[in-house]
């Protein structure tokens, strides 16, 4: 059935082996001398000391403690983490946030910024430690095993209230606010203590709410408005926010005259694709009589009220945009890739604010907790932007979840993208933010005019996880409306617009992929072909992230002339380099080479920690020429001779967020997605290679203990006078690289 199209090239990773690389890197410059950082922190901490005594007794269980302590900017990286410190006075780390500091003093680095960003470590201790460490100090020595790690301080306190606290403005004498702890399940001193505090200042706690997610208690409380001051005085509270809600469904939307006018579809008759990839929605359910009972299964979870009409309304069209895209007016609509489960988890009270999105959240859970699903659809969420240090539980929950990289999770990011911007109310909103999750925003047109759809939310996102939206799909616009389903019946179709649809739309496009492919490509392939794929048209990233996808199969899995794409996945060990070479022609080409390359990797979290939110970063270096080396200076040893590398060259540069000194430290090797793009002169390659070293850490120290993780990368190498390019490549790789054919027989054109 191909009639010679040139298909993905896939098995890329028979092009990789380990390798042995010496390590890099010099001593740290360090901005303060010790004698001088004594009279720094002496002060500072004496203050501290001094803070934590004067905290009430219920708020410091068994006179544990909290206390802040900033590092300075220049030790950020997971390598210089105070670990000796810390266990010297018998201080835990329990959780970490970034903030934007001006040093006292800079190293000999030049940074141009006046402010810089780094880590402030939330440290546990008993209130005894902190006095003995602030008694010490004048009298430490700078061969003290500590003294190294002292020297990295840029300042320590004690949280305030007003660093705790995120109330909104709202009417009422009550509040019902989100706590946040420093605490796990295990932590019974520690909860036992929260109980007895708010029963002593009298606010209400909701147990039968409260959710652990490593190293992190989300609780839900109802205080008054004049016990909110006295709840932040609690020790191991992180934050106490206004309790969110689930985000209402459908943006209000004014069409153009004439372009909003229904019309009858005809469904086809034909199974589903594949029956046997599994696709979990949820939302709001299915109307009763629907008519996609071929390929929808309608599924309940329990503990549900009633079905809400305009919720299965919602549901109805999420899965329509799922199975069929925008439905096209009068034109054949095309089979669905596969069947979709479709989980109602929204009721009437879904939208309350008494803590009821736990309750949604819970749904979604057990569901993935119990069933193994290939791709998942979610077009809800809470309604509120994304913070830059704290990590709401929907996406500590759901990214864990979706660690393992066997399940490709598509969430829309929200309808708010016309909101105060400034304020930062524009922001995408969870689960989106998630580093395992495709953040999806609304593009304006399935045309090449399109934009960024205005009630489509922005970026950036956290860092790490600062390209969001990860992608854009077509999700209508005021004169160029998304189609679906009506729920009203008789194959009526109606007008929409909403990131709810864009989200599905593109997941459509990475099922149909794993339609036609097969097995042989897994979900962390699929979403690097999508991201890879995606086209920015010069639009600003924070509108667009990596930009719109193509909303084509045939488009991800062929190669035009002159470029051929491949495919690698494989998984990589800590500590350890993989060498990936990169395909190109026997023969000598001439003029110019164009290289692009995604690498997608799926990681494991630490939530309490959102600067090191990553549990995993990996760090690619590129090697054009094997015959060109780095000098070496002075005289260099016979080792040293033997150990030279190929001179490395930039390739996967920040994409444009990273501030000067951001590029300094490793802040861009902690993200799950990179991408490259570069154009070299063809004299300069020659058997060019890219070395993938993966770093591992836990609550911003180097990790020992950490498992292998898996990864996807797509190369594409484009030589314009080559049209035979990839012919040529195939060729000389026919024994180690695979076309990747369809494993059906469909004509190669999904639209939508």
């Amino acid at each position: 059935m191909d009639n010679g199209t040139r298909f993905l090239l896939g098995y890329g990773e028979r092009l990789t082996e380990p390798v042995l690389l010496p390590p890099h890197g010099g001593p740290k410059a360090m901005p303060y001398a010790f004698d001088e950082q004594q009279l720094r922190l002496a002060p500072m901490l004496t203050a501290v000391a001094h803070a934590v005594d004067e905290l009430p007794q219920l708020a410091c269980p068994r006179d544990f403690a909290v206390v802040s302590l900033t590092l300075h900017p220049a030790f950020v990286a997971k390598s210089y983490f105070p670990s000796a410190l810390l266990n010297h006075y018998g201080f835990r780390p329990v959780g970490s946030k970034s903030r934007l500091i001006s040093p006292t003093k800079r190293t000999k680095i030049k940074h141009k910024e006046e402010l810089s960003e780094t880590t402030e470590l939330f440290i546990a201790g008993s209130r005894s430690a902190f006095r003995s460490f602030a008694e010490a100090l004048p009298t430490l020595s700078a061969a003290d095993g500590a003294a190294d790690d002292i020297r990295k301080i840029e300042s320590v306190h004690v949280p305030l209230a007003h660093e705790r606290l995120r109330v909104a403005d709202a009417t009422g004498s009550d509040l019902i606010l989100e706590a946040v702890l420093h605490a796990q399940p295990t932590w019974g001193v520690i909860l036992r203590g929260f109980d007895a505090y708010l029963e002593h200042i009298g606010i209400a706690i909701d147990k039968n709410r409260q959710r652990f997610v490593d190293g992190l208690c989300f609780v839900p409380v109802r205080a008054s408005r004049d016990s909110v001051e006295q709840l932040a005085l609690f020790s191991f509270l992180r934050i106490a926010r206004s309790m969110p809600r689930i985000r209402e469904l459908n943006p209000t939307y004014s069409f153009a005259p004439g372009t909003a006018a229904p019309t009858v579809c005809t469904l086809p008759n034909e199974k589903a694709l594949d029956a046997g990839i599994r696709v979990a929605v949820f939302d709001g359910g299915l109307v009763t009589g629907h008519p996609i009972s071929a390929w929808a299964s309608s599924k309940i979870s329990p503990r549900l009220g009633p079905p809400i009409s305009n919720l299965e309304a919602h549901g109805l069209a999420v899965t329509s945009a799922l199975l069929f895209g925008s439905l096209p007016s009068g034109s054949p609509i095309e089979r669905p890739m596969s069947n979709v489960d479709h989980y109602r988890v929204l009721d009437d009270k879904s939208f309350d604010a008494a803590g009821e999105y736990v309750d949604v959240l819970d749904r979604i859970v057990d569901v993935l907790d119990n069933n193994q699903y290939d791709f998942v659809n979610l077009s809800i969420g809470p309604r509120f932007p994304i913070e830059d240090d704290d990590v709401n539980q929907w996406t500590a929950r759901l990214d864990k979840l979706a660690a393992n990289g066997r399940t490709l999770i598509l969430c829309a990011v929200g309808n708010d993208g016309q909101a105060d911007r400034l304020a930062g109310l524009a922001r995408v909103q969870p689960p989106s933010d998630g580093v395992n999750i495709v953040g999806v925003g609304a593009a304006s047109s399935e045309t090449d005019t399109w934009r960024r759809a205005p009630y489509s939310c922005i970026g950036p996102g956290r860092r790490p996880g600062m390209v969001k939206p990860d992608a854009l799909s077509f999700g209508g616009d005021i004169t160029e409306p998304y189609w679906v389903l009506d729920a009203a019946g008789g194959n009526m179709t109606r007008a929409v617009v909403g990131t709810s649809f864009a989200s599905p739309n593109l997941l459509r496009v990475g099922v149909g992929v794993r339609a036609v492919l097969g097995k042989v490509i897994n979900p962390l392939g699929i979403r690097a072909l999508l991201i890879h794929h995606a086209d920015a048209a010069q639009y600003p990233i924070e509108e667009v992230g990596h930009g719109r996808v193509p909303g084509s199969v045939d488009q991800l899995i062929t190669c035009a002339p002159g470029i051929a794409h491949v495919l690698y996945q494989g998984t990589l060990e800590p500590g350890k380099y993989l060498r990936a070479r990169i395909p190109m022609p026997a023969d000598n080409i001439t003029g110019f080479i164009r290289l692009r390359a995604t690498c997608c990797y799926a990681t494991d979290i630490d939530p309490k920690d959102p600067t090191n939110y990553t549990r995993a970063g990996i760090e690619i270096i590129f090697r054009p020429n094997k015959a060109r080396f780095a000098p070496i200076s002075g005289q260099a040893s016979k080792a040293r001779e033997r150990g030279r590398q190929a001179r490395s060259k930039t390739f996967f540069s920040d994409p444009g967020y990273a501030t000067e000194f951001e590029r300094r430290v490793d802040f861009g090797k902690w993200e799950t997605v990179l991408r490259g793009d570069d154009r070299f002169r063809s004299t300069t390659l020659d058997e060019p290679i890219f070395d993938i070293h993966y770093n591992a850490r836990q609550g911003g120290a180097q990790d020992q203990s950490a498992s292998k993780i898996p990864f996807a990368l797509v190369l594409s190498i484009e030589v314009e006078s080559m049209p035979d390019l990839y012919d040529r490549i195939a060729t000389r790789y026919r024994t180690v690289l695979e076309p990747l054919r369809p494993v059906i027989e469909i004509p190669l054109r999904v639209t939508g």
